[in-house]
């Protein structure tokens, strides 16, 4: 469905192995759609409306890579930026906020991210693998 989407436009859309991660794909795809159409406030509007903190923080980043390949306006990573922001989840938000530096060639706040992630421990704690080997989390 995403790929269908992009047909119309110059962007390329995201990787198909990509879909196997998001936790919404669907979400994920109007997102995306919105932004490829160049829907800014409103892709990202409907990304942070998100089901759960994975769910907003796959949709944000899949924004980013839209708005990477057409070249964002200042407005733009503002608005990602304020989405980054209310991600409720630390590495969720963490993961938002190193995609919009990328984007933005902000290189303090992409190094910002970067010493942040480094200060989380490898395994945060309440995280477990079950039975099946699928991350858990208390």
């Amino acid at each position: 469905f995403i790929a269908s989407q992009f047909c119309e436009t110059t962007l390329n859309p995201p990787p198909a192995m990509d879909s196997c991660l998001w936790t919404d794909p669907l979400h994920l795809a109007i997102s995306v759609s919105l932004a490829g159409r160049g829907f800014w406030k409103e892709a990202v509007t409907w990304a942070s409306q998100g089901t759960d903190a994975r769910a907003v923080s796959d949709a944000l980043v899949a924004i980013t890579d839209v708005a990477m390949q057409s070249r964002p306006s200042a407005e733009v990573i503002a608005l990602l930026n304020e989405a980054a922001l209310a991600v409720t989840q630390p590495l969720m938000q963490l993961r938002v906020r190193a995609a919009v530096a990328a984007i933005s060639g902000d290189a303090s706040q992409l190094e910002a991210c970067l010493q942040t992630l480094l200060q989380i421990p490898a395994v945060p704690a309440g995280i477990w693998l079950d039975s099946v080997g699928f991350l858990q989390q208390s």
